[in-house]
C-alpha cells in the first residue's frame, strides 16, 4: 500500500514539475499574432463582426454595413469609428421597385496602422442603391473601388496599394478609440462641384494673360512721341 502512495505522489510531483517548466517556456507567453485588413460589420444598435463573408451576406433595405482596415486580433474588434445612423448618410436618396438603399461606412483606419509609405484617407459615408438581391460584397462595390484576392477585400480605392491580409506578430491591438468625422455623400458632391468650376482669380489671370500687353504699348508709343521731338528740335537749330 505505502509502494502504490510513493508512485501517486511521485506522479503528482513529475505532474507539477511539468506544469511549472511549461509556465517558464516562452511559448506559453507567446500572443497569437493579429493581422491588419478590411474587416466587414454590420451596425444595429452597435457594431458587431458580420459572422459571414461579404458575398454570403445579402443587407436588407435601410441596413448599415461597415469597412474598416485596421489591426485586428480575436478581441477587441475594431469596426468603423462613427455611430452615423441610416438618415444621416441616405436620408434624400430615394431607391426604385425592387431596389433597396443601404448606408455604407468606410474608415480607412489609423496612421499607427498603415503600411510603410501609406497615409490612409478621411474616414467616408456614401449610400448604395441596388437590386435587393445585392450580396455585401456588391454594396462596397457600388460605391467604390475594390480589390479582392484570394476570397478576401484585399484594398478599398486604393488603400492598401497592394498586399492582403498582413500578419503582425506581438502585436498591441487598442482596446478603445474615439470617434472620428466621416465625409458625408454631401460633402463629397459639394467638393465636386467647387472643383469644376473655375475660381474668379483665376479668370483675370486668364484674360490678363490671353490679352493684349497694354501697358507695354503705352511705353512704346511715348518713345514714338520723345523720338519725333528729338528729331524737331534738331531740324529747327539746323
Amino acid at each position: 500500500m505505502a509502494t502504490v502512495h510513493r508512485r501517486i505522489v511521485r506522479a503528482l510531483i513529475t505532474l507539477f514539475s511539468l506544469t511549472f517548466l511549461l509556465t517558464l517556456s516562452p511559448f506559453a507567453h507567446a500572443e497569437a499574432p493579429a493581422y491588419k485588413f478590411w474587416g466587414y460589420y454590420q451596425y444595429d444598435g452597435e457594431w458587431t463582426a458580420s459572422p459571414v463573408g461579404p458575398a454570403e451576406s445579402t443587407p436588407e433595405d435601410g441596413g448599415i454595413e461597415g469597412w474598416r482596415y485596421a489591426l485586428n486580433a480575436a478581441n477587441p474588434e475594431r469596426p468603423p469609428r462613427t455611430d452615423l445612423d441610416f438618415e444621416e448618410v441616405c436620408g434624400d436618396t430615394e431607391a426604385g421597385d425592387g431596389e433597396k438603399r443601404l448606408a455604407v461606412l468606410i474608415d480607412y483606419g489609423t496612421a499607427e496602422d498603415a503600411p510603410n509609405g501609406e497615409q490612409p484617407s478621411q474616414p467616408e459615408a456614401a449610400c448604395a442603391v441596388l437590386p435587393e438581391a445585392a450580396n455585401g460584397q456588391q454594396v462596397l462595390e457600388a460605391v467604390a473601388d475594390v480589390r479582392t484576392g484570394q476570397g478576401l477585400v484585399c484594398g478599398v480605392n486604393g488603400y492598401p496599394a497592394s498586399g492582403c491580409s498582413e500578419t503582425v506578430a506581438n502585436a498591441d491591438v487598442p482596446a478603445n478609440e474615439a470617434a472620428v468625422d466621416f465625409a458625408l455623400p454631401e460633402d463629397a458632391a459639394a467638393a465636386e462641384s467647387t472643383g469644376s468650376e473655375p475660381t474668379d482669380a483665376g479668370a483675370e489671370q486668364e484674360g490678363d494673360e490671353g490679352g493684349f500687353p497694354w501697358p507695354l504699348a503705352g511705353v512704346a508709343a511715348l518713345v514714338v512721341v520723345l523720338a519725333g521731338g528729338a528729331v524737331l528740335v534738331a531740324r529747327a537749330r539746323a
